[in-house]
């Protein structure tokens, strides 16, 4: 479970309200997370799952990586589309929504270069979890891994063709194509 928050600057004036219109995936998981740590509840099933393995590896976000576990493993994960929660931004955030970005800064963030890093989660969640997943997911996540390190035309095909890699919002789904092509998955 976990739901929508109200994003707030550092007066609690209301800067927007998170909302998800697009249908949660695992390759969609791979684009945004929309599940944030501070409104999730997790039973004590994937609790288990998710706690029972020794990670070797740094999580840059933990509540991507349980959303992540969660979605490639078909677990019935719930959004609940009301707030209870402000969630307060300020100007120096490093993480969320900068309220103080001009628009050129917001853009130069959003294309910013980033570590490689999903190829190694879907690499992760393969070799901690592949045996609770279905083969659906299996292979989304071996096309991310394979794309991570051959960056071939044919791997980066084989991503730019799911048509299961959108979120319904063209800046994401932009920012994923352009890191598929330029290597940076």
């Amino acid at each position: 479970y976990f739901s929508a928050v109200d994003i707030v600057d550092q007066n609690l004036n209301n800067i927007m309200k998170t909302k998800w219109d697009f249908k949660f995936s695992i390759e969609n998981s791979f684009i945004i997370n929309p599940a944030m740590g501070c409104t999730m509840i997790l039973n004590e099933e994937l609790k288990k799952i998710i706690c029972d393995k020794d990670l070797d590896f740094n999580i840059e976000m933990h509540d991507s990586w349980i959303y992540r576990v969660g979605q490639s493993i078909g677990a019935n994960i719930i959004y609940d589309d009301d707030s209870y929660i402000l969630y307060r931004q300020h100007g120096n955030n490093v993480m969320g929504y900068n309220v103080n970005a001009n628009f050129f800064k917001k853009i130069s963030y959003f294309f910013k270069k980033k570590p490689k890093y999903l190829g190694e989660i879907a690499e992760k969640l393969l070799y901690y979890y592949e045996n609770l997943m279905d083969d659906k997911n299996k292979k989304v996540l071996s096309d991310i891994v394979n794309l991570s390190q051959n960056h071939t035309l044919k791997s980066k095909k084989i991503i730019l063709q799911n048509d299961k890699f959108n979120t319904n919002n063209i800046k994401w789904n932009i920012k994923f194509k352009y890191d598929v092509i330029f290597n940076r998955i």
